[in-house]
């Protein structure tokens, strides 16, 4: 309950959102320690509503690592190469997922990316 009072999930990532979890996990561990348990059970239940395409959802997973990048990594030197290496394997991936898939994929994957780099690279992301 404590931790609840003290953050909030970032109100950027809200909606349809990846990473969110992540970011909030993160900014949390700075105060307190975090416990796996093999006991916890949950229930994710997809729906089709406020689902996006592949193109989107590349673009957001670019867009939204790089957001947390910025907002929560010290600017170090071992850790911008950790960002541009996480960057090389998503490239990677992307690639030979659409190699594989061409037919149900196309360059949704690709084209999603380069949208992604490019509004990085615009500035528009609110940070």
């Amino acid at each position: 309950k404590e931790v609840f009072s003290n953050f909030r999930f970032d109100e950027y990532l809200s909606g349809y959102a990846l990473n969110e979890d992540v970011e909030f996990s993160y900014r949390v561990s700075r105060k307190y320690k975090l416990y796996q348990t093999p006991y916890a059970k949950m229930i994710h239940e997809r729906t089709a509503i406020n689902r996006i395409d592949l193109e989107e959802f590349s673009q957001m997973r670019i867009v939204n690592n790089y957001y947390f990048f910025k907002k929560n990594m010290p600017k170090k030197l071992k850790n911008k190469i950790a960002y541009l290496w996480s960057q090389t394997g998503f490239i990677i991936l992307s690639i030979i997922q659409t190699a594989r898939h061409y037919r149900h994929l196309k360059f949704q994957l690709i084209i999603g990316l380069i949208k992604g780099y490019i509004k990085i690279l615009k500035g528009k992301i609110a940070i």
